[in-house]
């Protein structure tokens, strides 16, 4: 071979060598794999401060996004970075570059590559191998070309292969395990707040639920036809108070007639009723039953001063059949008061309503006077509201939505139309009977102050003004919601309103 021609094909090869070495300026929408992704290439079109996310499965295409590190929380994948802070720019803007879909048979399983790249900047910030879902379990350093210590090459198989030990990658994976619930946790009650009120007023018959907690029905495991078994000188019985619909009653005799009661029947109850002793139909508030604790002991109070009481479970609480609802009350209440009228001759009937009762209570006493001409013996109101709008707009369930907007119109409005007022502002203004309200300052359900504002309404609209009075409970007796029955001095404030001896 001629020596001219030898020395030719080397400076040939050795400028197609010089050639290789050449740095070269790749876009990000090149179709590269990981392989050719070494230090010191410059990707003048990625936008500032920017990262580029590969989520990786052994043998499968990468999918590739491009996004700002400091939003890297809000993307569907887990993978967050730190930013990388770029003196050429401050903005940071969307880009529209993605890597076209490659295969990558020696990548592990379920791991992903981010490379952090600048506008106009070698990549060399940094390289992290992240195990999915976990962030920055194995990283390995990228050094700026000419820098100290040469990555060797940087493809990426020795990327994996520097820090990507299998095991340390389970390692973080089984430390971060719960990232993915967590963030669930914490979207699902932002989703139902906001869905919520929408809801509702897309569907208001579901306030029903929330209203009226029918479904809770404690105490368990209370068998309704034996209420010997937690008072005294009771009977069970059902009134059936339209067709379909059979509500339960526990009926207590006065102490006085105790030793007389042991043993009897229900017509024995019945022809009791005439005794001349005051009658007191309770009607309870929501949840629970007439076996509740507080409404077991109001029985045994009010039994002990001498009252009859007929403690009503609605329909659709309890044992008792049909479903919940401001009319269907007022019918189950006034069938009951025509049951005890019919057996009670001229013995004072008396409402008594607890919390939701009181506007069953007053909704009744209106419809008997308006409706029939009939005056009921009293009212009395325990823990009342003005009326189940004012009342839902102050209890305590609904204080996390009261800064909802629209709040009135897609919760409070709704009421409306699912059919529930309860207006005892309007009831009371109806009324001549006496009227008594009870209402202790440390009420954590209904506040204290719409107990006052029923009394003024009543006061102004009654011409006698003593039939009316406001009987509170300071704080320090601890009575709230449920519990002015265990007062011991109950019996006679009521006795002594009703001027009874």
């Amino acid at each position: 071979m001629n020596p001219s021609q030898n020395l030719k094909g080397k400076r040939k090869r050795h400028c197609r060598k010089k050639k290789k070495k050449k740095p070269t300026k790749k876009t990000a929408g090149g179709n590269l794999p990981i392989s050719q992704l070494v230090p010191g290439e410059v990707w003048n079109d990625i936008s500032p401060n920017f990262a580029i996310f590969f989520a990786l499965n052994k043998g499968e295409p990468c999918s590739a996004a491009v996004a700002p590190p400091l939003l890297g929380s809000l993307l569907p994948s887990p993978v967050r970075l730190p930013a990388h802070k770029s003196p050429s720019s401050t903005a940071l803007r969307p880009h529209p570059a993605t890597f076209q879909p490659r295969i990558f048979p020696s990548a592990r399983e379920n791991l992903a590559f981010a490379v952090l790249a600048p506008y106009g900047e070698k990549y060399s910030g940094g390289c992290s191998v992240l195990a999915w879902p976990v962030v920055g379990v194995v990283r390995t350093a990228m050094r700026r070309r000419g820098g100290v210590g040469d990555s060797g090459g940087g493809s990426g198989g020795d990327i994996v292969r520097a820090e990507g030990k299998l095991g340390v990658a389970q390692h973080g994976r089984a430390g971060r395990w719960w990232l993915p619930w967590l963030r669930t946790l914490l979207l699902a009650p932002l989703l139902t707040y906001v869905s919520f009120p929408f809801l509702i007023r897309l569907f208001p018959s579901l306030l029903n639920k929330f209203v009226y907690l029918n479904f809770l029905s404690f105490p368990l495991f209370v068998d309704f036809r034996r209420p010997e078994l937690l008072v005294n000188n009771t009977i069970n019985l059902y009134l059936t108070t339209e067709p379909g619909v059979t509500v339960g009653i526990w009926h207590t005799v006065p102490s006085s007639r105790g030793a007389e009661a042991q043993g009897k029947d229900q017509r024995w109850y019945e022809e009791a009723l005439a005794d001349a002793h005051p009658v007191i139909i309770y009607l309870h508030g929501n949840g629970g039953t007439r076996a509740a604790r507080h409404r077991v002991q109001f029985l045994k109070a009010m039994g002990a001063a001498d009252f009859h009481i007929l403690a009503l479970d609605y329909r659709g609480y309890a044992d008792s059949t049909g479903y919940p609802s401001e009319n269907g009350f007022n019918t189950d209440v006034l069938a009951l008061y025509d049951w005890v009228k019919a057996r009670s001759g001229n013995s004072s009937i008396l409402f008594w309503g607890h919390s939701l009762g009181t506007g069953i209570a007053t909704n009744a006493a209106r419809k008997l006077q308006e409706e029939r001409g009939v005056q009921i013996g009293a009212v009395v109101l325990e823990s009342p509201y003005t009326n189940i709008r004012d009342a839902a707009a102050n209890i305590p369930i609904t204080k996390i939505f009261r800064q909802f907007p629209g709040f009135g119109y897609l919760i409070l409005d709704s009421m409306a139309r699912a059919g529930m007022f309860f207006p005892s502002d309007e009831n009371v203004k109806m009324l001549s009977c006496p009227l008594l309200i009870l209402h202790a300052d440390d009420d954590g359900v209904v506040p204290p102050k719409l107990g006052h504002q029923l009394y003024e309404t009543a006061l102004q609209a009654y011409r006698d003004k003593s039939k009316v009075k406001l009987i509170t409970f300071p704080q320090k007796l601890g009575l709230g919601h449920d519990y002015i029955s265990f007062h011991p001095e109950l019996p006679a404030l009521v006795k002594d309103f009703l001027n009874m001896k």
